[in-house]
């Protein structure tokens, strides 16, 4: 993980917040942007893509999400590469 790279609250599940465990994540080269590649409580995966809050100290914004599961990391991965202007995977 990155020094940008956002921390997502442990659960005693392991899953964040949002009942993801994020497997990779990937900052933008400006910081502005992430991407998270995740897995759910479903053991389905997905992607996230987040915008930074610096107004908001260090938060960050879902813009959007795959809205289909993925068998695997790598299937989530290259959706979103193809969803994603700026991402071009890990």
């Amino acid at each position: 993980m990155d020094e940008h790279a956002k921390e997502i609250p442990d659960r005693s599940n392991g899953m964040g917040h949002r009942g993801w465990k994020v497997v990779e994540s990937t900052n933008s080269a400006d910081g502005q942007y992430c991407v998270d590649l995740f897995i759910d409580a479903e053991q389905n995966y997905g992607w996230a893509h987040f915008r930074a809050d610096p107004e908001d100290t260090g938060g960050w914004t879902l813009l959007t999400r795959s809205s289909i599961p993925f068998e695997s990391c790598e299937d989530a991965g290259e959706h979103a590469v193809d969803s994603i202007r700026w991402y071009s995977g890990h």
